[in-house]
């Protein structure tokens, strides 16, 4: 029957389940933004561990040269067969 209680009702449900997802929509931005929040403070860390990096490259290679040999990876005498 489409009286008026039946559409009242029906606009009322509706309201209620834009509400709902607009909450949903809401509250997944904010997790988005915190989680980039994180994400960021992380990048900026690890962007000045890559500068520290960078400069004691450069440190390094002032101190011994950039033709210092690097470690052998493999022992140099032959182990036990």
């Amino acid at each position: 029957m489409n009286d008026w209680y039946t559409m009242n009702a029906m606009a009322q449900e509706h309201r209620d389940d834009m509400l709902r997802y607009a909450l949903t929509e809401r509250m997944l931005r904010q997790a988005f933004r915190e989680g980039n929040a994180h994400r960021s403070l992380r990048c900026r860390a690890l962007c000045g561990v890559g500068r520290q990096l960078a400069a004691l490259g450069a440190r390094l290679q002032e101190a011994y040269g950039s033709t210092a040999e690097a470690p052998a990876l493999r022992p140099t005498h032959p182990g036990p067969a």
